[in-house]
């Protein structure tokens, strides 16, 4: 039961730094809406850290399954994505975004 809540705990700070990205970033000053990925952005390096493996972008920590696509279940289905990071649990990814 712990590891599963720690899963899920990690699932959902992958997804809120995902979204303050692309709702921070979004700007209006031409008619689309440019936005950013937090895999395509540095991450702060001496502020963040894993509790094991290492901080991965744009790829699943085991890249073996699923073509090493970020797979997440969704409404009881697995949904890949193309991007995203993936850390494991207890880990902490850091991100200045004072510039979006």
């Amino acid at each position: 039961m712990e590891s599963k809540r720690k899963i899920l705990l990690s699932i959902g700070i992958i997804l809120i730094l995902f979204f303050v990205c692309v709702f921070t970033s979004q700007v209006e000053a031409t008619e689309e809406k440019e936005y950013c990925y937090l895999s395509d952005m540095k991450y702060v390096t001496n502020q963040s850290s894993v509790g094991w493996g290492s901080i991965t972008l744009d790829k699943n920590l085991d890249t073996k399954y699923n073509g090493g696509l970020i797979t997440l279940i969704v409404d009881g289905q697995p949904k890949k994505f193309l991007k995203g990071i993936a850390a494991h649990a207890t880990s902490t990814v850091v991100y200045d975004i004072t510039d979006y």
